[in-house]
């Protein structure tokens, strides 16, 4: 039961770690659901043009006013969706009314086929959406979950005159055993002072960080907004080219959860109802670093992806 436990563990954190946004993955979907809609339209049957282009009509003028309502009415979307996001939504609804079309004078087998049909191809709009959005780019940060990708931290080097708080980084020479990109991957940061339980922050650590040694290095602490999913990943080929620039020398980057569940804002306040995620990432996080990573406690900053701090009234919440 443990090794199957284990085999299934291993599957999830795989699955969670697909990339969803690259052409291996987007046009197999593409092409899956073009497939997909030709089989609800190529039939045979007395009237069948006719029902396909009325159900696919009703679905396109559905499909407007869902993207409409959800957009500028409800603001679902938190600001303007992008062209991508409108065609593909309204393209769903098509689909579905090609599915309703699909019930009439059709077997069961055809009917339960049709229904999977529709999931084919809401997952695809998902899919389509989402590239439109540019944000989540594995199924784990699209539903929220960070990968399970632990990674292993250097171990803190010991004080030498070359590893003060001053570091000079125009006199570093990097060593011949230098790995050429950064590493990236999860650490949890428990919050033991403000009792908050985030999900696993991300961590990017350059080339100079990982090698005997090494220079005490600034550190940055960078929260994604909400919806959002801390995701060094995401940023690790920038990272990697603003450490080649820089003879391997960039700073440590910490990802940083402060929403702890992706369907709330937090607004990274002390709360009643959402924690105290204010004091998380003051104390809790920064206690962290100073104990587990080699940085330059002098020559840090915090870049947060939420609005400026809400009135003091928010805080009672």
């Amino acid at each position: 039961m443990t090794q199957l436990s284990r085999t299934w563990r291993s599957f999830v954190n795989w699955l969670m770690a697909r990339n969803i946004v690259g052409p291996k993955e987007l046009i197999p979907a593409a092409v899956i659901a073009a497939l997909v809609v030709a089989w609800l339209v190529i039939r045979r049957h007395r009237g069948w043009t006719r029902t396909v282009a009325i159900c696919a009509g009703v679905g396109a003028v559905v499909g407007v006013i869902a993207w409409f309502l959800g957009e500028k009415v409800l603001n679902l979307t938190l600001g303007p969706m992008p062209m991508l996001g409108r065609i593909w939504v309204v393209a769903f609804f098509i689909g579905l009314g090609l599915v309703v079309a699909n019930f009439r004078w059709s077997t069961w087998r055809r009917k339960v086929a049709a229904v999977l049909a529709a999931v084919v191809l809401l997952g695809a709009t998902v899919l389509a959406v989402n590239k439109a959005y540019q944000i989540n780019t594995t199924l784990g940060a699209l539903l929220g979950r960070v990968p399970a990708n632990p990674i292993t931290l250097p171990s803190q080097p010991t004080s030498s005159p070359s590893h003060h708080e001053d570091f000079d980084g125009a006199h570093w020479v990097a060593p011949a055993d230098m790995p050429a990109k950064g590493q990236a991957g999860n650490q949890y940061l428990p919050g033991k002072v403000s009792g908050f339980h985030p999900r696993s922050a991300s961590i990017y650590l350059p080339p100079a960080a990982l090698v005997a040694n090494a220079p005490k290095l600034p550190v940055v602490v960078f929260m994604m907004g909400q919806p959002g999913t801390p995701d060094a990943p995401l940023f690790k080929d920038q990272l990697d080219g603003i450490a080649a620039a820089h003879n391997g020398l960039s700073p440590i980057v910490v990802f940083v959860d402060q929403l702890g569940n992706p369907n709330v804002d937090t607004l990274c306040l002390d709360t009643q109802k959402f924690g105290n995620v204010e004091t998380y990432i003051n104390t809790d996080v920064v206690n962290w670093v100073r104990e587990n990573l080699n940085v330059a406690l002098h020559n840090s900053g915090c870049r947060c992806g939420l609005n400026p701090p809400a009135s003091r009234s928010a805080r009672a919440m």
